[in-house]
């Protein structure tokens, strides 16, 4: 089947640009996004894009610098986010 899923990425002027993405795979949903040590980070998703809620598993990453990712198994959104706080 298709889903439509649509990435925000939130981030503080103090951390690195980050581009995010998202990827169907046999996994689940591939989210990426560039981290920055320091921070920590949330995925969220949304089926209505007012109600979120975080992914289990996905509160208080500890940041890294470089490349991050989650994968939710059971595609619970249609539109995912990323937290940095």
């Amino acid at each position: 089947h298709h889903r439509i899923v649509r990435i925000q990425v939130y981030q503080s002027p103090s951390i690195p640009p980050a581009i995010g993405s998202a990827s169907p795979g046999p996994g689940g949903m591939l989210i990426q996004w560039t981290g920055a040590a320091g921070w920590y980070y949330a995925v969220q998703y949304s089926n209505d894009l007012v109600t979120w809620t975080t992914l289990p598993g996905a509160s208080a990453l500890p940041g890294v610098d470089g490349p991050m990712s989650h994968t939710d198994a059971g595609f619970s959104g249609l539109a995912y986010r990323v937290l940095a706080y």
